[in-house]
């Protein structure tokens, strides 16, 4: 009678969903039916409940099966995917210091062009000035030569010496040439 009692619990649990979606429960419920109709010989309904228990421990034991191969995917992909985040960190390392100098060189070639520019306009300031003073210079440059009243020119370095006579100049120059000249 007891056992009776047990089957009409056993069963009344084989309608709950949280027994019925929890394959590890369902199993313990499919093996005391069993054991009880074992118990009032009841062999043909002991028979399918043994069945019954056979399929969700075969389940089980492919669900976990399956478990173990997903925790070893797992495993396998963490530590696959670890290796790249170390690789990818060392890369990572590696590029910091190269950006760095990079942006370093960057930098200082800008300063390099700013600084060149600013030289080129001060030279170039420099050299505008220096061309008035020579223009400036050439002016004030004594000409070594004269120019007579007909164009012609006397070469200083050629000239011995000028002498007045009346309306009249006389320039005498190395090569004994003697040119009259009426003065103004």
């Amino acid at each position: 009678e007891k056992y009776d009692d047990a089957i009409k619990i056993f069963n009344s649990l084989l309608s709950s969903p949280f027994i019925t979606k929890n394959p590890t429960s369902l199993l313990k419920v499919h093996t005391s039916l069993e054991k009880c109709y074992a118990q009032i010989d009841n062999s043909k309904k002991a028979y399918y409940h043994a069945q019954k228990k056979n399929k969700l421990q075969d389940s089980i034991y492919h669900l976990k099966q399956k478990e173990k191969i997903s925790d070893k995917d797992f495993e396998q992909k963490k530590e696959q995917f670890s290796n790249r985040y170390i690789s990818l960190n060392t890369r990572f390392q590696t590029l910091i210091p190269i950006a760095a100098c990079l942006l370093f060189l960057v930098f200082f070639l800008i300063w390099l062009y700013k600084k060149t520019q600013s030289t080129k306009v001060k030279l170039e300031s420099e050299k505008e000035d220096t061309l008035k003073e020579v223009r400036s210079l050439t002016q004030l440059v004594i000409k070594n030569y004269i120019i007579l009243k007909d164009k012609t020119k006397v070469y200083i370095n050629d000239l011995m010496y000028i002498k007045a006579e009346d309306h009249y100049i006389h320039v005498f120059l190395q090569t004994v040439k003697i040119i009259w000249y009426e003065a103004a």
